[in-house]
């Protein structure tokens, strides 16, 4: 975890006044316009989470998908200067591995938001798909997002996604996606119930689960999708 006070020293010139809004900026959106009266806010933001990776099937043989990683947090303080809009970009969770052969996972979006300075957040990486084999192998699970501006109160990098296992051609288990302060990995599909598609991340910044495939569920699976990012603006007086 990165903290903010070992990159810059905060400085809150004043308490905050009452709360008088909360806006939530999803993902595509480009611009925060305060709502009239606004002279502080307290800002979360998380960028979105990797896709988990595909998986494919065959006779006596089995495949299993990586985790996606997720999107890294920040959350900053501002007094606003009187603009009257602030640049902003909110990414979306990347979409899972295709069904059938070593589809990885896609990479979420970033999310930056221009203030004094521009919170800079990376997105979580894609897992790796598999093949369906019979030989012990990992299917490696994405890298959580890096910070490259943080916020002056708080900032993390995301969670790596869980490594997808196959020991044998009938013997596998899925991968957990990365979590976020923000929202949660896609749950591993486990050997006991084995053919199932990634579950996709919740809330907001959480990578998918990888695909699970095996030859009693016959079928090839796709990677869940990372869940979207989001900016969260508190606007006090």
């Amino acid at each position: 975890m990165t903290h903010a006070s070992s990159q810059r020293t905060p400085v809150f010139n004043r308490q905050p006044g009452r709360l008088l809004n909360v806006q939530r900026l999803t993902a595509g959106t480009t611009t925060y316009i305060p709502t009239p009266g606004t002279g502080q806010i307290i800002c979360e933001a998380v960028a979105g989470g990797g896709g988990g990776g595909g998986s494919s099937q065959g006779t006596s043989t089995t495949g299993v998908g990586g985790g996606g990683g997720a999107g890294a947090y920040a959350k900053h303080r501002f007094t606003l200067t009187g603009a009257a809009s602030y640049a902003c970009t909110v990414g979306a969770g990347g979409a899972g591995g295709a069904a059938g052969g070593a589809n990885a996972g896609a990479t979420g979006g970033a999310t930056t938001f221009t203030l004094d300075v521009t919170i800079s957040l990376g997105a979580g990486l894609g897992g790796s798909g598999m093949a369906a084999g019979t030989s012990t192998l990992a299917a490696a699970g994405g890298d959580g997002g890096a910070v490259t501006t943080g916020g002056n109160i708080a900032s993390s990098g995301g969670r790596c996604g869980m490594c997808g296992l196959r020991d044998s051609g009938t013997q596998a288990t899925s991968s957990n996606g990365g979590s976020s302060p923000m929202g949660s990995g896609g749950v591993a599909q486990w050997n006991q119930n084995p053919s199932a598609d990634g579950a996709p991340g919740t809330g907001n910044g959480g990578g998918g689960a990888g695909g699970s495939s095996s030859d009693s569920g016959n079928a090839n699976r796709a990677g869940g999708a990372g869940s979207d990012g989001v900016i969260i603006v508190y606007e006090y007086t």
